[in-house]
């Protein structure tokens, strides 16, 4: 046994150790024991390990950008569990609750994918989850997405009621409920919302609806802008519209100069 092995329970003593041997010449022993970065990077070279010391600089240069789902890729792939452990802290720390979840999950973390899922308001996510990994927390998980639905139903209710139409498209959006989205184009054209019932048709995909109302809210330019991007066989029809608009206002202008004169 390697007399150093004593001292590894205390982290703090990891570089110290590691230096005390390299003086002996131990550089091997050394690089196994250090924790510090720069240092491993330093030994790493000394050996001629240069496939360590690439992988110690990519993982600083990732901390330095906070590349955070680059970071999870390195340590997955080296099974580095106790860099993954941290990666999943710091994660939450920046609001990367995506990156957060998968560190937890390749832990074996459930119940603390669980609780992430809850704290990000992802409640059906969380109760499918429980459904699959956690068969004693579904009962739990569904009462609280039961709760949630029922808070969400009166959301909507209060946005029928305040005719809050961007809320209402943002509420159906977000569960998905393309039934919901599509009672709110009609609607919100005749409360002259047609910025609302543009997005609404733009979500279900009823582009030539959206041309047609882009051209009955006369905004023409951006009928033929979309159907350069969208409707490539409605271009030709929308160019002449807007060569055929461009004109009217050109004599418009122009009879009104006239006048003045």
């Amino acid at each position: 046994m390697k007399f150093y092995l004593l001292f590894l329970k205390a982290k703090e003593h990891h570089n110290s150790v590691a230096r005390f041997l390299e003086s002996r010449g131990m550089i091997e022993d050394a690089l196994e024991v250090a924790t510090d970065p720069d240092y491993r990077f330093e030994l790493s070279i000394q050996l001629g390990r240069l496939e360590i010391a690439r992988l110690e600089l990519a993982e600083q240069c990732m901390k330095h950008a906070m590349d955070l789902s680059g970071l999870l890729l390195l340590y997955s792939s080296l099974g580095d569990a106790e860099g993954i452990a941290t990666l999943a802290s710091l994660s939450k720390e920046q609001g990367k609750n995506n990156v957060a979840f998968l560190c937890l999950f390749m832990l074996g973390k459930l119940e603390d994918c669980l609780q992430l899922l809850l704290e990000s308001n992802r409640i059906p996510e969380a109760a499918l989850m429980a459904r699959s990994y956690l068969p004693s927390k579904v009962s739990e998980m569904v009462a609280i997405w039961r709760k949630d639905l029922n808070r969400l139903e009166l959301a909507e209710q209060c946005m029928k009621h305040a005719m809050d139409l961007s809320g209402l498209l943002l509420l159906y959006s977000s569960l998905g409920d393309a039934e919901g989205i599509a009672t709110l184009p009609s609607l919100s054209k005749e409360q002259g919302k047609n910025n609302v019932a543009f997005l609404c048709l733009f979500v279900l995909g009823k582009l030539e609806d959206c041309l047609q109302l882009l051209l009955e809210s006369n905004r023409i330019p951006e009928a033929a802008l979309m159907a350069r991007s969208y409707l490539p066989s409605k271009v030709s029809e929308m160019v002449a519209i807007w060569r055929k608009d461009l004109n009217r206002r050109c004599l418009s202008s122009c009879s009104g100069l006239f006048e003045s004169c």
